[in-house]
């Protein structure tokens, strides 16, 4: 909530950009996303929900490797894409 306040009281647009477990999207989302993303829309904040982007996007495409599951180079250029959308 500092976040929101902070932001409001300095006429800040605040952009919120969530990003689940690459190799558990449905798991993630039960688990912190959903809640997270409910908190700050009720908040009126901006949310990039990447859940619901990349929840069609096979595993191996979602993440770097076999041995690291940060989001891949595709997921950061479509999460890039959508916050210039949310700039504009």
């Amino acid at each position: 909530m500092k976040f929101v306040d902070y932001a409001k009281e300095n006429s800040i647009q605040l952009i919120v950009v969530v990003f689940p477990f690459m190799n558990g999207v449905e798991i993630s989302d039960s688990f912190y996303v959903n809640d997270i993303t409910g908190f700050f829309q009720a908040n009126n904040v901006i949310v990039i929900n990447v859940s619901s982007l990349v929840k069609d996007i096979p595993v191996p495409e979602r993440i770097v490797s076999g041995q690291d599951a940060h989001a891949s180079e595709k997921v950061n250029r479509i999460v890039a894409d959508e916050i210039l959308k949310k700039l504009q």
